[in-house]
């Protein structure tokens, strides 16, 4: 399956906007949001994924990527913080139509920790060498902010620690595992 580097989704978010009649706002999560924080061809994606947009929208935003070769639309899997809308940051102010925003890039990381697999740890990394995240931040977010997320809590809190080990080493991954439990 091809991937396709910052570049690449910027020109097609670029190229979406060309096409847009009225305004659109969207939210890129998952490994797009990941790239486009960094702004570095190291991180590639197969697709773009949004945050739930309603119906009209969605077909708006499907209709401008139509004949564009990176796939866009609601992520299969994806919960987001409470309140992370309060935290957006707007990119790309060049484009006028389609106006693009991302999640606080500890919210993207919390986003990531639902389903929690090998490409997402490899992006994590590169995230937070690009960007030092605060672990403390991490677990009360994760305490406060991700009690209704999707799937079993159990789960949920093993992928959380195992992110904290994976980003900030053994010794974080016990103080997390008891600020952590709820």
């Amino acid at each position: 399956m091809q991937r396709f580097d910052v570049q690449a989704i910027r020109d097609q978010l670029a190229a979406m906007d060309q096409v847009l009649d009225e305004p659109l706002r969207i939210i890129i999560i998952g490994g797009a949001a990941v790239a486009l924080h960094i702004g570095s061809a190291s991180i590639a994606t197969k697709d773009i994924d949004t945050w739930q947009l309603g119906a009209i929208d969605l077909a708006r935003l499907l209709s401008a990527a139509a004949a564009l070769p990176i796939g866009i639309g609601p992520a299969a899997v994806a919960d987001m913080p409470w309140d992370f809308e309060a935290r957006l940051i707007r990119i790309l102010p060049e484009l006028t139509t389609l106006l693009v925003f991302l999640p606080e890039v500890h919210d993207l990381v919390l986003s990531k920790v639902v389903r929690w697999s090998d490409g997402d740890e490899t992006q994590l990394h590169a995230l937070h060498a690009h960007t030092p995240l605060d672990p403390a931040r991490l677990v009360e977010r994760f305490k406060s902010d991700m009690t209704h997320a999707i799937g079993d809590p159990r789960r949920l809190r093993q992928h959380f620690l195992l992110m904290i080990d994976a980003l900030f080493g053994d010794l974080a991954r016990a103080r997390a595992d008891v600020a952590s439990e709820r």
